[in-house]
């Protein structure tokens, strides 16, 4: 199963592609430009480096914060218009628990946090 992967909660862009549950590529992004400018052309590269169609995805995630709302508006509503284009099934997923996830075999409570801006952060705990 190909997946497409989308994380746009924070001004760290990030698009994934996963084959069968296992990571095939990556590419996270800091720049000045907005998501909105420069999503669909880091898709599109990502696809050609890897050879993979958009008729090719079989689903798509997508993080539905916490993060900038305005970021998360452009990712969700890019996913949605491929699944509904292509009729693919989208899982939604918690920025934070995507943090915390990497640490899932220690036996300790994860607190990941995403700079909220304004001296504030998102925040969650996890075990």
């Amino acid at each position: 199963m190909k997946i497409l992967a989308l994380d746009t909660a924070t001004s760290c862009g990030v698009v994934g592609l996963a084959l069968d549950g296992q990571p095939v590529a990556e590419l996270s992004l800091i720049s000045n430009e907005t998501h909105s400018a420069r999503l669909l052309p880091t898709i599109e590269w990502l696809l050609r480096i890897v050879g993979w169609k958009m008729e090719e995805i079989d689903g798509f995630g997508v993080t539905l914060g916490p993060g900038s709302f305005t970021g998360l508006r452009v990712g969700i509503s890019t996913i949605k218009g491929f699944a509904w284009a292509l009729d693919r099934p989208v899982a939604g997923l918690n920025s934070l628990e995507i943090l915390a996830s990497q640490y899932r075999e220690k036996k300790a409570t994860i607190v990941p946090m995403l700079d909220a801006r304004k001296e504030r952060v998102y925040g969650g705990g996890f075990r």
